[in-house]
């Protein structure tokens, strides 16, 4: 165990359910790449939250063929594995919010702009697997989500005061909560289940404190989402406002993949264009 959830579970209570459907077509898809439509469609049949929302988008201006799409079968086909697949992840993601105000829409606006722009940064500079890389960045901040259902008022307080400058969010989400956020988040995803990979990579993505024997494809999956996350900080994604004055290349992600300053001006201007195309499909 890579950190101890039960401790976590027994300060901030039971952790969100396992996104059975989530992980099912994740597991499908990586156990089988040619898995067919119909394997697919039955699990994702299994939460009709999911399915409505893989339907309405199979029928949205964005992907439709003059067809109606009438059974999740026909999206899958319609839209492709990876599209359903994204789809899916951060449907389940954004279900595990207990309301949804401005806080939980900061909190989703984080989650999938890291994970187009993680996309992104591993297809431009071969660092890993694209779809793998979305998987880690949509689910960075899951021990936001956790802190903000346990303590919603205590949780805007906290980020309210780092946004004036009080101090540092991970200080103040330890001195309530007794742990940070990337804590609470690797002890969900180590409660689901999910590969040692994303439990690593959202323990790390913020402070690059990764131990020795460390693999290098894990380490750059790590760098992945630490310059996604910055990037978004810099556009002030998920933000209340930018940090425009941030030196992105002062990043450790950036160090460790190799970037130079004269890479990083295209990957802004290429991120803000794919953000603005890519996002829309997730707000249908």
């Amino acid at each position: 165990m890579i950190i101890n959830c039960e401790t976590i579970i027994e300060a901030l209570g039971d952790l969100p359910p396992t996104p059975v459907v989530a992980v099912r077509v994740v597991t499908l898809m990586k156990e089988d790449p040619w898995v067919s439509a119909q394997s697919l469609a039955d699990a994702i049949s299994y939460d009709a939250a999911v399915a409505a929302r893989v339907l309405r988008v199979a029928n949205s201006p964005m992907f439709y063929t003059g067809q109606k799409i009438a059974t999740v079968k026909q999206a899958v086909v319609s839209l492709g594995d990876s599209v359903v697949k994204n789809l899916v992840l951060e449907t389940s993601m954004r279900a595990i919010s207990k309301s949804f105000g401005l806080m939980e829409r900061r909190l989703w606006e984080e989650s999938v702009g890291c994970a187009l722009a993680a996309k992104l940064i591993a297809q431009q500079f071969d660092a890993g697997d694209p779809e793998e890389a979305f998987f880690a960045g949509l689910f960075h901040n899951v021990g936001k989500v956790v802190m903000n259902n346990h303590s919603k008022e205590a949780y805007k307080q906290i980020v309210e005061a780092a946004e004036r400058g009080e101090g540092s969010q991970v200080d103040m989400e330890r001195a309530f909560f007794a742990f940070s956020h990337e804590e609470v988040g690797a002890a969900v995803l180590e409660k689901w289940q999910f590969a040692p990979t994303q439990v690593l990579t959202t323990l790390h993505y913020r402070d690059f404190v990764l131990p020795v024997e460390i693999e290098p494809d894990l380490r750059r999956a790590v760098a992945v989402v630490n310059v996604a996350s910055g990037l978004c900080r810099y556009l002030g994604i998920g933000c209340k406002s930018a940090e425009a004055d941030m030196d992105l290349t002062q990043l450790a992600g950036v160090a460790l993949l190799g970037l130079s300053r004269e890479q990083i001006a295209p990957l802004v201007e290429a991120f803000k264009v794919s953000h603005k195309e890519d996002r829309a499909m997730f707000l249908l």
